[in-house]
Parts: C-alpha cells; structure tokens; sequence
C-alpha cells in the first residue's frame, strides 16, 4: 500500500558490508502517490501548510508518521484548510 522507503548505509565498522535502514520519511513524490496525488498539487499543499514537511537544504521531504497521522484523521486536513482561509 505505501511506497517501500529504504537507504543503503555502509555499516558502522567501516567494512564493505551494507546495511538496510528504513526511512522515516517520504519523498515529495513518495507521499503524492501515498495520497492519491500529483506532484504538484502536493507541493502547494505543503507550501499551505496542509502537509507536514521538513526542508534540508533543497530537499523537502514529508515525515511517515504525520503523514499517516493526518490520512487517519481526515477533519485534520478541513480543519487547516477552512482556517488558513479565515486569515
């Protein structure tokens, strides 16, 4: 159902060996697809505010679990965009 988020670290005795570590956060177009949405629309939901997101740099990525959070709760997402209108 949601997208599978893995990064590939060398391990921490320095060897050749990999090791497998999950990601707590979604791509911009990681989360669009976990939403049901285009990149873009997703991108002006996360510049509203509707979307939690981190910026590093240039990359903004979207944190799992808010994610996931503001999915279950739907009111959340009517609640932000009916009051960022009253501004």
């Amino acid at each position: 159902m949601f997208p599978e988020s893995h990064a590939r670290y060398a391990n921490a005795e320095g060897d050749d060996r990999m090791e497998e570590v999950e990601c707590r956060t979604y791509s911009v177009r990681e989360a669009a697809q976990v939403q049901g949405l285009g990149r873009n629309a997703t991108y002006r939901a996360i510049y509203r505010g509707e979307i939690p997101a981190l910026r590093f740099g240039q990359r903004i990525v979207v944190p799992k679990d808010a994610l996931h959070r503001l999915l279950e709760n739907p009111s959340m997402v009517r609640e932000l965009s009916t009051s960022q209108h009253r501004r």
